[in-house]
């Protein structure tokens, strides 16, 4: 009995795997047809997105390197405007100050998670993030649209609901 069910539970596993395979790998070619008809390096599944205050949701954020050398991307800021009377303070973005490394000639998907504050206001945001190849200023890596050989601004429209 405990073998049936052991193995129950390993099918159910794999299978749920192969089904996130599935559709991680469906998410990655809807944003290289994205990359590829914008024709930037760096592009979001959704570029707007509805999300209630208190929940999550969740959004991919693609690279592609085009060259012979691995990137290292650097999430960096997350300027936040409204539009109209709500404020976007409580609106929480994943992902910042972290670096993500691409190797030549791929593209990568990145899991984005957006979370309003529970208290938050219907309304929209824009949040505006900074992508670069980071440099060293005074021991902390950051974003400089001077000395960075590739600088990127994204955006991401959230409508709390």
């Amino acid at each position: 009995m405990l073998g049936l069910g052991l193995g129950f539970m390993r099918n159910l596993f794999s299978s749920g795997e192969k089904q996130f395979e599935r559709a991680s790998d469906a998410v990655e070619k809807e944003v290289l047809e994205q990359i590829k008809e914008s024709g930037k390096n760096i592009e979001f599944n959704r570029p707007v997105i509805k999300v209630k205050a208190g929940e999550k949701e969740q959004v991919w954020l693609g690279f592609q390197n085009k060259g012979d050398a691995p990137i290292g991307y650097l999430i960096k800021s997350n300027e936040k405007s409204s539009i109209g009377a709500n404020a976007c303070d409580d609106l929480r973005i994943g992902s910042y100050n972290s670096v993500i490394t691409i190797p030549p000639k791929e593209v990568f998907v990145s899991p984005v998670t957006i979370e309003p504050g529970a208290a938050m206001d219907k309304g929209t945001c824009v949040v505006q993030m900074e992508i670069c190849t980071p440099v060293d200023s005074r021991g902390a890596q950051t974003c400089n649209i001077v000395e960075s050989t590739e600088y990127n601004q994204v955006h991401l429209t959230v409508e709390v609901i």
